[in-house]
């Protein structure tokens, strides 16, 4: 008898962490429970998620364009790769022949659901935002069944579901002293002082790293830091003592989150829903004119974390908020609580069960 091989799923996201970190995490729970089901992704050639990606699956790239709401040169492309992409996503997802295509917002998967609805292919989209964006606009039409993790008035038929946050980072959420210690010493730090985790994401922040350079010295006094600064970040050595800082942390970031009292990041999604997992307090900067700043309002409203708009002068207010939130262990703990509440997390069960509903697993 000639045995068919499994149908595979495709995961599809890139060109920055935020819509990689949940797919991973979805990808760890299929493997517990369906562990004979291929998995592909299908991402950018040049992104960021590719190496981590690479680490855990198979990898394919895809010829993509982005839809640009800024002035670029690069828009005058952009028509023609996301046409090339989605008849590159017409062969892939012939050739692979997937039980069905799934992915949580990037502009890579954008050619890769309208071709899975050509093709008659069940597809799964995640949003992650308070705001529904340009790419979940543009797939909503073709894609069979939409999930949010936020609520929002425009999308009040998705169906709600936990962020899925990766085993790495649940296992650290436990945070006993003993593994605070323990990650403190990993980095180097002072164990008697708070630890202050800047995030500047997985491409770099060029003005939230900025702003902690700057306020390094004044806060050296009063805890440690450890600086995620991106992959594209080139500034120089800091010689401020307590002050470490790493472009990328993949495996180790776990240990970070254990070794943290307080994170200053962007308002993605990622960091968020880590952080509400880990129930760390935050104090957030998101970029301005994105989607971002939704965020930043979903969590104000609720007093869920202290937010900071990014403009001229920013830093010595970020510098203020650290040192208040530093002083006072009870806002921080309220905070941690709040932001856990409002996002809800979970391993991948809840999308697990959307999927589940969508093909047979």
């Amino acid at each position: 008898m000639i045995m068919s091989r499994p149908r595979p799923l495709v995961f599809s996201g890139g060109g920055t962490m935020g819509s990689v970190v949940p797919l991973i995490a979805l990808v760890e729970r299929v493997r517990r429970a369906s562990p004979q089901i291929p998995l592909w992704w299908i991402g950018t050639w040049r992104g960021v998620e590719r190496a981590p990606v690479t680490r855990v699956m198979a990898y394919l790239p895809l010829c993509n364009g982005k839809f640009r709401r800024y002035a670029s040169l690069r828009t005058l492309a952009d028509p023609f790769l996301v046409v090339i992409g989605f008849f590159q996503s017409l062969a892939l997802l012939f050739w692979l022949r997937p039980r069905a295509v799934v992915s949580a917002g990037a502009f890579v998967a954008v050619p890769l659901h309208w071709a899975a609805w050509v093709l008659r292919i069940p597809s799964l989209a995640i949003r992650l935002d308070a705001t529904v964006g340009l790419a979940h606009r543009l797939i909503r039409a073709c894609v069979t069944r939409a999930c949010t993790v936020l609520p929002s008035r425009t999308s009040t038929q998705d169906a709600r579901v936990a962020f899925p946050v990766r085993d790495a980072i649940r296992a650290a959420s436990a945070r006993t002293d003993t593994h605070r210690r323990e990650a403190k010493a990993r980095f180097g730090l002072d164990q008697g002082k708070p630890t202050l985790l800047a995030m500047g994401g997985g491409t770099g922040a060029v003005a939230l790293n900025r702003a902690v350079r700057q306020i390094a010295k004044s806060l050296a006094s009063y805890c440690t830091i450890i600086h995620l600064t991106g992959a594209r970040d080139e500034a120089g050595a800091h010689d401020t003592p307590g002050y470490c800082t790493r472009t990328f942390l993949d495996d180790e970031l776990a240990r970070a989150y254990t070794a943290a009292d307080l994170v200053v990041g962007r308002a993605g999604m990622g960091t968020i829903a880590e952080c509400a997992c880990m129930r760390l307090p935050m104090i957030v900067v998101p970029i301005p004119g994105s989607a971002q700043e939704m965020n930043a309002g979903y969590l104000r409203a609720r007093d869920a974390a202290v937010v900071i708009a990014q403009r001229t002068g920013f830093a010595d207010e970020l510098c203020t908020s650290i040192l208040r939130l530093l002083a006072h262990n009870d806002e921080r703990a309220s905070r941690a609580t709040r932001l856990a509440d409002a996002v809800p997390t979970d391993d991948g069960a809840a999308v697990w069960r959307e999927l589940s509903l969508l093909v047979s697993l």
